[in-house]
């Protein structure tokens, strides 16, 4: 059924429609590989936790058509059964991508697009567009939704990037595209951020429902199953959905083939909440700077913003979700030089007597200029590109302080950009614990790299899928 008024709905679907890898600025192409290299990376990391082994256990009971790959297992399932996986896992160490500092969506995205190119034997190149455009339209949609200030935690349209990757891997039509659309959006999980994280295992939104849904609601549109054809807009639009309080078109629609959300992505090099990540680093570099030993720290304050001081201040986690957002047990993690990896969330360390002595040195205030920055009018409509946190670490003779508006993996300035090798180092760091004396897996490893790395020329996106078992 075509539809009658070309509102917003139709505008993007057409721009997914007719973009392809042609139309990708070479920026975009090396940023949507590196998202992809990383998102798999966090899979594999992912695969070793509590919440890895639930996930893909219960995906294995249920069976499934050979179709699509479990990272970490090697095991076959059904596309949507391997995407619910494998994102689950991708987002269990909290060490996926951040989308100016405030959402996550490269999981559902990329898992979705890789299980279903998987199951259609795509392309690397027809996989990367589908990523690329998932990853954009969901920007838009998210940055366009104008919530209240105490609904901005909303993680509902983190769904849109599954939806678009799918229906684009699977050469939809202008109409298809509106009805998987429309089925996706009206079906995607409500939000739970403070209900449920970091208590529960359902973090602040099942990346793994949202990566089945987009696939399976593009499947049905490819049935003939009919959506709104107009879900982005009018008074019962999406925004609303999600508690928006309207939604501006402009910045749904502005600049669309010219501006590509990906590049506003941070890569995290630490498996812990994004806003504890400025203290990790300057801490990393004070104590480097000044050759400080260990044992001549008294205190260490670190002041964050408001939202992150409530948040972060958490003495002994009792389990993995709470150390992924505990600022001073993660500061006692980099002090004691554990390189990040999945052992971060390990009881081995959150319940290791040295960890324990030195986080409780660490303490946590509001850091006062915090506030006003985040309220800037440069600021981005959602998130922020530039926070306020200073670490103070004072010795027995000395006090040292340091402030940072970034952090690293941050794209917005060269000092903070994450280097195709160290984005590979965090690859062999997560990747290598899931069989750390095999030399097989250790050559695997390389060629996961290289193969991601030239995506492109990939003929079949199973020559890369079929690498990620040990």
């Amino acid at each position: 059924m075509a539809c009658k008024k070309k509102g917003a709905t139709y505008a993007l679907a057409e721009f997914i429609v007719k973009t392809t890898f042609g139309d990708l600025p070479a920026d975009v192409v090396k940023k949507t590989k590196q998202l992809t290299l990383d998102t798999l990376g966090s899979a594999l990391g992912g695969y070793l936790t509590d919440l890895g082994a639930i996930s893909s256990g219960v995906i294995k009971t249920l069976g499934g058509n050979p179709e699509s790959t479990i990272i970490g297992s090697g095991a076959k399932t059904s596309c949507v059964n391997a995407a619910f996986a494998n994102a689950k896992m991708a987002n269990a160490l909290d060490c996926d991508e951040v989308f100016y500092n405030g959402a996550h969506f490269a999981s559902p995205t990329i898992t979705a697009a890789l299980a279903l190119g998987e199951r259609e034997r795509a392309s690397g190149e027809d996989v990367l567009t589908a990523i690329a455009l998932g990853y954009d339209a969901t920007a838009r949609v998210g940055i366009s939704s104008i919530r209240p200030k105490e609904a901005l935690s909303c993680f509902s349209w983190h769904a849109i990037g599954s939806i678009v990757a799918s229906a684009k891997l699977l050469g939809f039509d202008q109409d298809e595209t509106l009805n998987a659309l429309g089925i996706g959006c009206a079906n995607a999980p409500v939000t739970c951020l403070r209900k449920s994280w970091p208590k529960t295992m359902v973090k602040y939104g099942d990346m793994g429902v949202m990566a089945y849904q987009g696939i399976l609601s593009a499947l049905l549109a490819q049935m003939g199953h009919t959506g709104s054809t107009d879900i982005l807009e009018g008074e019962n639009g999406f925004w609303r959905f999600i508690g928006a309080e309207r939604c501006d078109y402009t910045v749904l629609l502005n600049q669309l083939g010219e501006k590509w959300y990906v590049m506003d992505s941070s890569i995290k090099p630490y498996p812990a909440c994004r806003w504890i990540h400025p203290s990790l680093d300057l801490f990393t570099k004070m104590v480097k700077e000044n050759e400080l030993r260990l044992e001549e720290i008294e205190t260490v304050v670190v002041r964050v913003p408001l939202r992150a001081a409530e948040l972060g201040n958490i003495y002994e986690p009792k389990d993995w979700l709470s150390a992924q957002v505990s600022i001073p047990y993660t500061i006692a993690l980099v002090a004691l030089e554990v390189p990040p990896s999945s052992e971060w969330q390990s009881p081995q360390w959150y319940k290791n007597p040295s960890a324990l002595r030195f986080h409780r040195k660490v303490k946590v205030e509001e850091d006062p200029d915090a506030a006003k920055i985040l309220s800037s009018s440069e600021q981005p409509p959602y998130g922020f590109k530039r926070g306020s946190t200073s670490v103070e670490i004072v010795t027995k003779s000395r006090t040292f302080k340091m402030r940072t508006e970034y952090a690293k993996g941050d794209p917005w300035i060269p000092e903070t950009e994450m280097t195709d090798e160290e984005l590979d180092d965090k690859f062999r760091c997560f990747a290598s614990r899931i069989a750390e004396s095999s030399l097989r897996w250790r050559k695997r490893i390389e060629e996961i790299i290289d193969k991601t790395h030239k995506m492109e020329k990939v003929g079949d996106i199973r020559e890369l899928m079929d690498l990620l078992s040990p």
